[in-house]
């Protein structure tokens, strides 16, 4: 296990009970710690996998059409919308919001660069050379989408606890 490895805390996907399936995020989170090391291009494509299932489990959790949203931008705008934690959604008028606006942005720009980085040099589009990436890049790949991941999963329960229940 490498030092960057060792330093990273688990993903403990089973605390989120909403997920119908917390096991396959587990193990594609797993797969991604596994591969960055010896095989960068996969770890990517895994990374950027990750988020996709993440938004299509809160997507599909909360009784939206998955047909329209054909692409990684459609898939995570429509879920930042559902959770309200796109830029757009902060108040101006809340103290920190420019700042709030802001991170908020970053992360919907990791997802894009996630993608990018899987379509351009990961495992994606049926490469004929080689992938330049190092386990540097997977790492920093993989950060991101646990970030991003941990984010969403996070705000998806949140929002879950304070909805007025039915009864």
């Amino acid at each position: 296990m490498t030092p960057a490895q060792e330093r990273r805390p688990p993903l403990d996907f089973s605390n989120y009970h909403l997920l119908t399936d917390p096991e396959l995020l587990r193990d594609k989170m797993s797969r991604i710690d596994a591969l960055c090391e010896e095989r960068p291009d996969e770890a990517i494509g895994h990374s950027k996998e990750l988020v996709e299932a993440v938004c299509k489990a809160i997507l599909e959790a909360e009784g939206q059409n998955l047909k329209a949203l054909r692409n990684m931008h459609a898939l995570y705008q429509a879920t930042a919308t559902e959770l309200g934690i796109a830029k757009d959604s902060v108040p101006g008028s809340a103290k920190g919001s420019a700042s709030a606006a802001s991170v908020l942005e970053s992360l919907q720009t990791a997802v894009h660069g996630l993608n990018a980085l899987r379509n351009e040099l990961g495992t994606g589009h049926g490469k004929t050379k080689r992938s330049p990436l190092r386990a540097r890049h997977a790492h920093l790949a993989a950060d991101s989408a646990r970030t991003v991941a941990t984010f969403l999963l996070e705000t998806w329960h949140d929002r879950a606890r304070s909805k007025p229940s039915a009864d």
